[in-house]
């Protein structure tokens, strides 16, 4: 994924993570809880594609609050309508 990310993504775009879900490793402590997110990302087409992101909530904290009720609506219309990235590359792109 890290390639396919490197070579496809928009380096100047905004993306998009959203915290869907908690999920514990129980083998894995040390990394554990993490957050199951929905990545939005912006491709070099201008096209938006969904994927999905682990992320360590600490990742999250000290990060302020950019986006208002209004500006997040529309995110989640948008990833609602996205295509998954395996979507997107089997459709050639």
């Amino acid at each position: 994924m890290l390639l396919w990310l490197r070579e496809q993504a928009a380096v100047a775009a905004v993306h998009y993570l959203f915290p869907v879900l908690e999920h514990r490793l129980s083998r894995r402590l040390v990394v554990s809880p993490q957050w199951r997110c929905e990545l939005l990302l912006t491709v070099r087409t201008g096209a938006e594609v969904l994927s999905l992101l682990d992320v360590l909530p600490a990742t999250f904290q000290g990060l302020p609050e950019a986006l208002d009720a209004t500006a997040k609506s529309d995110i989640a219309a948008r990833m609602n309508g996205a295509l998954s990235v395996r979507e997107w590359v089997e459709r050639g792109r």
